[in-house]
């Protein structure tokens, strides 16, 4: 049996991806969850702040709360500002609107298994770091 390395929620509104994405990184250990809106996302972290997630991957056009609404949101809830955020389009995203989320990784639809993973490494040490400052 695999260890678990960490808990990640996935936030998109199309199931097919957030089961590649949830796929591909139990198969390397991680626990993950799933969200199929912004709102959803939310109400769910706000429920549990006690045990947030150590990562939030999110994808950036969603109906309703968008991936950067959600982040926005996050920013300005106790207990949830510095949970690390991937960011995932199948956009192209304007370099203005990813400086303003500064400190959210960004990648595109699909991404590569090596590229998500490495992000996730990268948030979850980032995570692990700014909660033992």
């Amino acid at each position: 049996m695999t260890e678990t390395k960490g808990r990640i929620l996935i936030v998109d509104d199309d199931p097919e991806m957030q089961g590649i994405v949830a796929d591909s990184l139990q198969a390397v250990g991680y626990q993950t969850e799933g969200a199929g809106s912004g709102e959803e996302a939310l109400e769910g972290l706000i429920g549990n702040l006690e045990d947030p997630p150590g990562l939030i991957i999110t994808d950036f056009e969603m109906p309703g709360m968008n991936g950067t609404d959600l982040i926005d949101e996050l920013r300005k809830a106790e207990g949830l500002a510095n949970i690390p955020v991937i960011l995932l389009t199948s956009y192209r995203v304007e370099p203005s609107v990813l400086e303003a989320l500064e400190g959210v990784f960004y990648l595109r639809k699909p991404p590569s298994l090596r590229d998500l993973r490495a992000a996730v490494e990268t948030g979850l040490l980032q995570g692990f770091r700014q909660s033992n400052l």
